[in-house]
This record gives structure tokens, sequence and C-alpha cells, in this order.
């Protein structure tokens, strides 16, 4: 379940490039307020395996006013009666860059047990965790949940199919970098309806979570204001893992739904 939630968070760009990797201009107004939350159902085939649900809240943190995302992966069904898994991710950000200052992850999975947390200094540009001590960074550098809301402040009206988008964040105490191929639009049906989505398919070097050039995971992200991820694809040697979305409330405007 650990790489259920990882690759749930895998939709984190830092910037766009073209095929010529010049950059091109990401933000506009953001897709998502306080008081949303999302709904998530993982499967493999016919088999549902746990539930992912994301929250955000505006909240006081150092005397500032931040937001707090909230991500909660946890087993269901005959998966929680073999390897019971709740796994909670955490983060706080800027409200009006979308930086974090604060992260956290909190897992258990099975007798498994790991908890850290991450202070982001802006200034000198370095994390510190509380497990591994101070780590230097590039600047304005994301964590895995922060950077699940920052794809939504991005203006896709200036990207293209076969454009890359360069995701750089700070994810169990080491700097995690890769592409994300953007593959243009199509329809995606689920049991909410059927969504007109923008296709994004993760590009990760060998030796972290996927293979170069392997297309193992395929995203697909609502084409509208809200930007909200609909469904998440990760193909295995036996059948495939699907993550739907099943539920949503607080959106900032109405989820455009085909039918």
């Amino acid at each position: 379940m650990k790489s259920l939630v990882i690759i749930f968070l895998l939709i984190i760009p830092l910037g766009f490039f073209t095929k010529d990797k010049k950059p091109v201009h990401p933000f506009y107004e953001t897709g998502y307020q306080p008081g949303e939350k999302l709904n998530y159902t993982i499967r493999f085939g016919p088999i549902k395996g746990g539930l992912a649900t994301l929250e955000l809240e505006e909240v006081v943190y150092e005397g500032e006013n931040v937001y707090h995302a909230k991500i909660l992966g946890k087993s269901t069904g005959i998966v929680d009666k073999i390897h019971k898994v709740k796994d909670i991710y955490e983060s706080y950000f800027n409200i009006e860059t979308g930086l974090p200052v604060k992260s956290l992850r909190n897992i258990r999975e099975g007798r498994y047990r790991y908890y850290n947390e991450i202070i982001f200094d802006r200034e000198n540009d370095i994390v510190i965790s509380s497990k591994s001590g101070e780590h230097p960074v590039p600047k304005n550098i994301q964590d895995m949940v922060s950077t699940f809301y920052y794809i939504r402040r991005l203006n896709y009206d200036t990207i293209h199919a076969g454009d890359f988008i360069k995701v750089n964040t700070f994810f169990d105490d080491d700097i995690f970098s890769f592409d994300i191929r953007f593959e243009g639009s199509g329809i995606v049906r689920t049991k909410l309806g059927k969504f007109n989505c923008l296709k994004f398919v993760p590009l990760v070097p060998t030796g972290k979570i996927f293979s170069l050039h392997k297309d193992y995971l395929t995203i697909w992200i609502s084409n509208d204001s809200n930007l909200v991820p609909i469904r998440m694809k990760f193909d295995l040697i036996i059948g495939s893992l699907k993550i739907d979305l099943i539920e949503y409330s607080g959106l900032r405007s109405e989820l455009v739904n085909l039918k």
C-alpha cells in the first residue's frame, strides 16, 4: 500500500518543458479551495484493495495562514485482513506560492511503523528531517503532497502533446526528480460518469519506483478549471491496478460531467 500512495502522488509538476526543453510559464488561478474533499477507490481487477482520501483546509501555522493538505490511504476488504494498512501524508503549504513549510509522513503497514517530519527552510534552501537532519535542496522544492495541489495551478493551454513536465520533490529524505509526458486529451468513463481528461505518463529514472521510458503508470485529470485527478492506472506483470475518483465535495467549481 505504501507504493500505492506513492503512485497516487506521482502527478506533481514543478514546471513545463516543451520538446526542445524550453520552459513554459505555468501559473494561473488555483483550481482548489479549503473544504475540498476527494475520495478514491483502489482496485486490482475486480478486487477492491483500498481507499484514499484527500482533504484540504486553511489553518494557522507559525502565526501564518497556510493550507493543510492530508492524504489518508488505507486497506479494505480481504487486503485489510491479510495486511492492514493505514498511511497518512500531510503538508502545510503557503497559500500564495503553494510551497510547503512542513510535511509529515505516518506509516502503519502490518507491523511496520514509520514517522517523519520535514521542515522547509526557504531562506537557506535546506530541509530538516527528524530522521536524517539537514539536506541542501533546490530552490522552490515541493513535497509529494503539496505538489498534488501545485499541479492544479498550472496553465495547460500552454502545453502540447509530447511536451514534458519536470518534477522535483523531496521525499523519503532524498531529492526525487523525474519527467511527466503529456499525451493530449480524451474521454474517460467511470462510475461517476464521463469526463474530458488530460492524459499524462510519468517517466521515472531506473532505481526509483518505476523504470525510465516504461509506460507503467497513466494519469487522467479533468480538463476543466478544477484539474481533479479522475483515474490513475498502473500496469502490472499480471493485470493492472486502477485508482478511480468515487466521491467529491467542496470543489471550487462544478466538475464537468459529460454523462
